[in-house]
């Protein structure tokens, strides 16, 4: 992973630390060895809190909250042509066509995890979800709950990958 001059300046990397795979920088952040990996929460509660709620007081339990009386459906990449039905069944003034445009542009999820690299150490992953994403991953698990429950509502089958 090779990063520009930029990159390396504002996060204090060197030149070693930006050719190194995430796993890598996080085995030796395990380690005890580096402080230097980026990944960051993504902020989930504070996007599903709003723009009303000062950041300071935005938690998990707001954006749930709010997700519950706010959306009325969220949908998944993972679950695309599924999340696409869904809109159909739920808003059909507004998604009418799309059944026929799914149709006719066969999208079929061919690259789903080709690409994909999982990290092999399981104390990697467990650190990366349980530490620095454990936020997001409670409001994904959250809204993948409920996009379940409104799949199973609506007869919509979701071919788990």
């Amino acid at each position: 992973m090779d990063r520009s001059p930029a990159y390396r300046d504002v996060f204090n990397r060197t030149d070693d630390d930006c050719r190194i795979t995430m796993e890598e920088c996080y085995q030796k952040l395990l380690n005890n060895q580096s402080n230097t990996c980026s990944l960051k929460s993504t902020s989930y509660s504070i996007w599903f809190c709003g723009h009303d709620v000062p950041k300071n007081e935005c938690n998990v339990q707001t954006a749930k909250r709010h997700i519950e009386s706010f959306y009325g459906f969220i949908g998944f990449l993972e679950y695309y042509e599924a999340s696409l039905d869904l809109l159909a069944r739920i808003y059909p003034k507004l998604f009418h066509d799309v059944r026929k445009i799914l149709a006719t542009l066969k999208i079929h999820n061919k690259t789903i995890g080709i690409h994909k690299v999982r990290p092999s150490n399981p104390k990697v992953i467990d650190y990366i979800k349980n530490v620095i994403l454990k936020t997001d991953y409670d409001i994904y698990r959250f809204t993948l709950h409920r996009f379940y429950g409104i799949a199973k509502l609506h007869g919509v089958r979701i071919n788990h990958y």
